[in-house]
């Protein structure tokens, strides 16, 4: 037996509608694949400066490129002082250096072994004329 059109058109929008909600759910849980070397090795922090990043996401040993935006007055010739904090009162320093690259980046490594879940502070001091010449942004390893 045949369907009628406005049955079969029917049919067609939920049938079109499951697919696209599959779609959706499947580009949601989606996850990089992780390189050969069992994880991240670099993240680059978006324009907002909060950056999250999974735990299982790092290789077991080594450390992680962070690579920040800043415009380059802030970044200028010599290397900038790089302070991490952790909310629970660990701390680091290092040394941003600019990037390679066209863009006007800075970027700075962290020992893996010192990097837990939780939350940080990153503060760079840039090389800008102000009163408090520094910019702070926050790193999430969940």
């Amino acid at each position: 037996m045949e369907q009628s059109s406005p049955e079969r058109s029917r049919w067609t929008g939920l049938v079109v509608g499951g697919c696209l909600l599959a779609l959706c759910a499947a580009l949601w849980l989606w996850t990089p694949r992780l390189p050969e070397n069992g994880g991240i090795t670099s993240a680059r922090f978006p324009p907002e400066g909060r950056l999250t990043i999974d735990e299982d996401a790092l290789p077991s040993r080594g450390s992680l490129r962070l690579i920040v935006p800043m415009p380059d007055e802030a970044i200028g010739e010599t290397p900038r002082p790089v302070r991490i904090a952790s909310t629970d009162g660990r701390s680091i320093e290092t040394t941003g250096r600019r990037s390679a690259g066209p863009d006007n980046e800075i970027e700075f490594s962290i020992d893996l072994h010192w990097l837990r879940a939780g939350q940080y502070l990153v503060e760079i001091q840039t090389a800008e004329r102000a009163p408090l010449p520094m910019r702070r942004f926050v790193l999430e390893v969940r």
